[in-house]
């Protein structure tokens, strides 16, 4: 019997403070894999480094289209994350 074996990648993580960018992630679709806290200032860790450098690049230079309800719900999940840290 051949044995099969999974092969298991991992996308790397991309890590941003900027709570407008973290929303515009967020509201693309990007998995939020958590939120860290360094020096008073909450880090959103999102998997998949790669999609998230392409729209942070489309971000910039203005090219993104979105619904606007979808970043404003992003924007209210990053918020609470913000201020719902104990």
């Amino acid at each position: 019997m051949k044995s099969m074996k999974k092969k298991i990648t991992y996308s790397r993580l991309y890590r941003t403070k900027d709570q407008y960018l973290a929303s515009t992630l967020y509201a693309f679709g990007l998995k939020l894999d958590s939120s860290e806290w360094a020096n008073n200032a909450c880090f959103f860790v999102f998997e998949d480094r790669k999609k998230c450098e392409e729209i942070v690049r489309r971000y910039y230079s203005g090219e993104l289209r979105i619904d606007p309800r979808s970043v404003w719900d992003g924007f209210k999940t990053i918020k609470s994350i913000i201020f719902g840290r104990s």
